[in-house]
């Protein structure tokens, strides 16, 4: 019992630059040192895991932003890819980035990307899956999201800004127009797939295991023109999903 109340104390003041030596610590200064260490860690996973908000924020103040939030939020997880997950949240509430309000979609997205890169592989839904179902069966047609499927609707340009912070050769032309994101990994890499409101409708009621009949219907409620057959072309190409039948 008391080594563990000391490993509380011990990894508290880790965190914590006003906390006091721990009980028994010798070396006051080998201490700080080694707490600058960890801070200092902390504060690398968080800019490796948020590259598109370091380089919007710059690295002075995304340093200084990422101290203050690893003191305040220590990992519970092993896995430093995975630190983080209240990063959007920290961002939102910062009065000093209230005119950025995009920051935290972003921070979202990075999040999504993340998991969708370390997610199982599996084999998804390919144009002879749908080859070999009956047109008046299609309707009864139900899809299993892939592993790597993640989805954001965001009020503000998300995708455009996430890309225009990762990748060569993105700009953005207006932050504040909304985008529906889906982020898919079919094979190695990472897919981000700016949809419409409807496609986004429509995807989203297949990955809550809607029926394709039913997800259309959800869509045309957005959007009286919606092509299904546009919809699915660009689930075919990203590997969206597998393949699942009721009837």
């Amino acid at each position: 019992m008391q080594a563990e109340v000391w490993n509380k104390q011990f990894s508290k003041g880790l965190l914590d630059p006003t906390a006091a030596l721990p009980q028994h610590v010798s070396g006051e200064k080998r201490y700080g040192v080694y707490r600058n260490n960890v801070t200092v860690s902390l504060i690398s996973a968080l800019g490796n895991n948020f590259p598109a908000i370091k380089k919007l924020l710059g690295n002075t103040y995304f340093d200084g932003f990422a101290r203050d939030y690893a003191q305040k939020n220590p990992p519970t997880s092993r896995l430093m890819f995975e630190y983080g997950m209240r990063f959007p949240e920290a961002l939102r509430a910062s009065e000093d980035l209230k005119k950025f309000p995009y920051l935290e979609d972003v921070a979202k997205l990075e999040i999504l990307w993340r998991e969708s890169y370390h997610e199982a592989d599996y084999i998804s839904f390919k144009a002879e899956n749908i080859a070999k179902i009956p047109d008046e069966e299609l309707g009864t047609l139900k899809l299993a999201p892939h592993p790597a499927l993640r989805l954001l609707s965001s009020k503000y340009a998300a995708a455009s800004i996430f890309r225009a912070n990762r990748l060569p050769g993105f700009t953005v032309q207006e932050w504040d127009l909304p985008e529906y994101v889906m982020l898919t990994r079919p094979v190695f890499e990472v897919m981000i797939t700016t949809l419409t409101n409807a496609q986004f409708t429509f995807i989203t009621a297949l990955q809550t295991d809607d029926f394709l009949a039913d997800a259309a219907e959800h869509a045309f409620t957005i959007d009286e023109n919606f092509d299904v057959s546009q919809v699915l072309a660009i689930i075919l190409q990203t590997g969206a999903f597998a393949t699942k039948q009721e009837h």
